[in-house]
């Protein structure tokens, strides 16, 4: 910060109710040259770096790093804005965001303390999410806390972040704090035929939309991995097909290192979204189990990402050609929280019915928010599924249904299907056993699963 650019700063500087209004120690800023001039004086002792935010070379507020000690290696940060026009944009979270880095990085920090008013909702929003862990409170503040090993932890995923693009609609939603959702795009590529496949995932972003969220499709193209697709790249996995590697954790440093593309699975959906900052996913339904796994080991990766990676996952239950007891006990083991929408019982993809209980009924989006934020706020390792039957109008009869799928199982074993085919295989087949019901169902659910997580996320940026 220089003294002119804190004239002129201050100069056009306008009161913000959620300050002066509560406070009645705060009198009413007026623009005085000679007392921003001691102002800036003040700010200039060696306990205290004081940072101009700029937008287009112009100042429209400031960002303070205070009350330093530099023997406990702690700090305070504080921010303000000049004006209601340029809060809620994004711009105090960036810069937040960056003081928190200077700190570290340049300062050798250990620890930031914040503080917020109790009543200004905006700002306690935004220290929560740059990172900050809220430690208390009092009559009038809220107090939080950053400290040096959380940012690392994120400094790590931030450096993978080379490899990540976002399409310009997502990183605009993302840096606005608006409600973003991660779409997956196997189902592009490997879950169904072409046109099918192509239109369902537009149906799914426009429905995204509808619901207030921004849709990014998740896929990895010449070796970038990328969050949010244009409409070109989708065509281009929906007629591409199975030509397109099938991409899973294991798959995604190579396709990176060789440039290639892939569709993502569940578990590499996760890993991406994560690493752009996504917090919610939908999908048609999980990997889990197979069957027999007692013997092939068969395990999908989709469960061990779970329980480690920090994406909310919405699904249709595991899909019904898995062992769905085998797979809700792997996910116990694991530690990852199994809620129901508005059910207490796991759905069975094509079906709203398995006959296994869920841990926990959820009747609301907001109230699963509040569960997502509960375990981000414990820094709690790993994701949660959440499951959400498919509409009883789209559904399949179980008889119907288990007759295909036992009929494809039989199939596959007879073929030798194995690994990252058997589950392609599957739906296939058992679409065409059912003479396209089951792709009918499957579209439908996938279309109900995108709506309940853009409510989610909506419920989660509030």
């Amino acid at each position: 910060m220089t003294r002119g650019l804190c004239h002129q700063l201050f100069s056009e500087w306008e009161n913000d109710p959620a300050v002066y209004g509560d406070l009645s120690r705060f009198s009413p800023y007026r623009y005085d040259p000679e007392t921003v001039d001691r102002y800036f004086d003040r700010l200039q002792e060696p306990s205290r770096v004081v940072f101009a935010v700029l937008l287009g070379g112009r100042p429209i507020g400031e960002v303070q790093l205070k009350r330093i000690d530099w023997q406990r290696r702690e700090c305070a940060l504080s921010i303000h804005l000049q004006n209601d026009g340029v809060k809620g944009r994004g711009f105090g979270a960036q810069a937040e965001r960056l003081a928190v880095d200077y700190a570290f990085s340049q300062l050798n920090m250990r620890a930031v303390s914040a503080d917020a008013l109790r009543t200004n909702a905006r700002s306690r929003h935004v220290l929560k999410k740059v990172g900050f862990r809220p430690i208390g409170q009092d009559g009038q503040f809220a107090y939080y806390r950053f400290e040096k090993k959380g940012f690392l932890k994120g400094r790590t995923m931030m450096n993978l972040n080379k490899h990540i693009k976002l399409s310009p609609r997502v990183e605009m939603a993302l840096k606005e704090g608006r409600p973003v959702i991660a779409l997956e795009s196997t189902i592009i590529s490997h879950g169904m035929p072409y046109p099918q496949n192509v239109e369902t995932a537009l149906r799914c972003e426009a429905a995204a939309r509808a619901c207030g969220a921004e849709p990014a499709t998740i896929a990895v193209i010449g070796g970038k991995l990328c969050a949010g697709l244009t409409e070109e790249e989708i065509d281009y996995l929906g007629r591409e097909g199975t030509k397109v590697t099938k991409a899973s954790r294991r798959d995604l440093p190579i396709l990176v290192a060789k440039k290639a593309d892939g569709a993502t699975t569940v578990a590499a959906t996760m890993i991406i979204a994560a690493l752009a900052g996504i917090k919610i996913f939908a999908t048609g339904g999980i990997g889990g189990v197979h069957r027999g796994a007692e013997t092939t080991m068969d395990i999908s990766a989709d469960l061990e990402e779970l329980s480690q990676t920090p994406v909310a996952v919405i699904c249709a239950g595991a899909k019904s050609i898995l062992d769905l007891g085998l797979t809700l006990e792997y996910l116990e083991t694991k530690g990852v929280p199994v809620l129901g929408y508005q059910t207490k019982e796991l759905p069975a993809f094509y079906t709203p019915h398995s006959g296994f209980s869920v841990d926990y009924r959820a009747d609301s989006p907001a109230e699963i928010a509040s569960f997502i934020r509960a375990q981000r706020e414990m820094d709690y390792p790993g994701g949660m599924l959440i499951t959400n039957p498919i509409p009883d109008e789209y559904a399949m009869p179980a008889d119907t249904i288990n007759a295909a799928i036992d009929q494809a199982l039989k199939e596959a074993d007879e073929q030798h299907v194995k690994g990252k085919a058997i589950t392609p295989f599957l739906l296939a087949r058992v679409c065409e056993l059912t003479g396209g019901e089951s792709l009918a169902s499957n579209i439908q659910l996938v279309l109900n699963n995108v709506r309940l997580a853009s409510k989610i996320a909506v419920e989660l940026a509030k």
